[in-house]
């Protein structure tokens, strides 16, 4: 899976699940936490809001939706 496809499936993931753990996406993905957390990074930079949370949960901001 190519870069730009795992952005999409994060994105697809946290608008459904809303909260997650890094270790569990770098898992379904077979990278590493940190590839996801500089992924997130990546997100926030285009303008998809999200924040780390305690045990490492990733989520939105609150309020947040993808829909336009």
């Amino acid at each position: 899976m190519n870069r730009i496809d795992r952005l999409f499936a994060i994105l697809l993931t946290l608008q459904h699940k809303r909260r997650v753990r890094a270790q569990d996406l770098a898992r379904q993905f077979e990278i590493s936490r940190r590839t996801i957390y500089r992924d997130m990074s990546a997100l926030n930079r285009w303008g998809f809001p999200s924040r780390r949370r305690r045990a490492r949960a990733l989520n939105w901001w609150r309020g947040f939706t993808s829909r336009r």
